[in-house]
């Protein structure tokens, strides 16, 4: 389902700073979804920084997972919130960020346990 999502947005209009941002919230909201069905973290309604938080203490990704998240977030909230403007090298980074991090975790991979 996530990874359907983040295909929809792959040719998504990034050029007027509307789009940009648009982009950003959609990729950032398609990730959020997908940890809260995957590992049944609370990732929409949190900023990123209680997210993080919320990581730190519980066990529901790998270490590895963590950073991969930890670096798409922060380069979603640069343009979200600081009016950062990315270039397309940045907007191709994220989006591989985001399209790797939902590959390598998925349950019919066995990359990650879920927590009980």
């Amino acid at each position: 389902k996530a990874l359907r999502a983040l295909a929809r947005l792959r040719t998504a209009a990034r050029t007027t700073p509307a789009q940009i941002e648009a982009y950003y919230v959609e990729v950032s909201n398609v990730l959020r979804l997908y940890l809260e069905e995957r590992f049944a973290l609370r990732a929409p309604e949190c900023t990123t920084e209680e997210f993080l938080r919320e990581l730190e203490s519980g066990d529901q990704l790998a270490r590895e997972h963590r950073a991969e998240l930890e670096r798409f977030l922060s380069q979603c909230d640069l343009v979200k919130f600081a009016a950062y403007v990315p270039t397309e090298g940045d907007h191709l980074a994220t989006f591989a960020l985001a399209e790797a991090f939902v590959e390598s975790t998925r349950p019919d991979r066995g990359a990650v346990e879920v927590a009980s």
